[in-house]
């Protein structure tokens, strides 16, 4: 009976992986879209958006390396709340899901910037 749980755990987990993958791909084609064609109906942001948006970003970086992953996801929503539709923020979140194993979350965040 637990050989059984365990198994069906790990093909979950497995199955769980592979969507992750696969959205991944997904995203980085997207990515690779925007930055050669960025979306016109965004608002540009000021210099001083962009720059606070950079900071942000190596803290989260740093934060995230530590393992300080609470602290990296409330930094992204700050960054998030500047522009929500900021791609590398978005990849950092879905990061900071996979790293907490909440593979879902992470899903969900990939799903949402096909």
């Amino acid at each position: 009976m637990k050989k059984v749980k365990e198994k069906e755990r790990k093909e979950k987990r497995e199955e769980v992986q592979k969507k992750i993958i696969q959205a991944e791909k997904k995203a980085e084609k997207i990515v690779q879209r925007e930055i050669k064609n960025p979306p016109k109906s965004a608002a540009p942001l000021s210099s001083e958006n962009l720059e606070k948006l950079r900071e942000i970003i190596k803290r989260v970086q740093l934060n995230k390396m530590r393992g300080y992953y609470d602290t990296a996801r409330s930094l992204v929503i700050e960054g998030l709340s500047i522009d929500k539709n900021h791609i590398e923020l978005n990849l950092e979140l879905a990061e900071i899901y996979e790293l907490e194993e909440k593979h879902q979350n992470a899903e969900f965040i990939y799903r949402d910037m096909l």
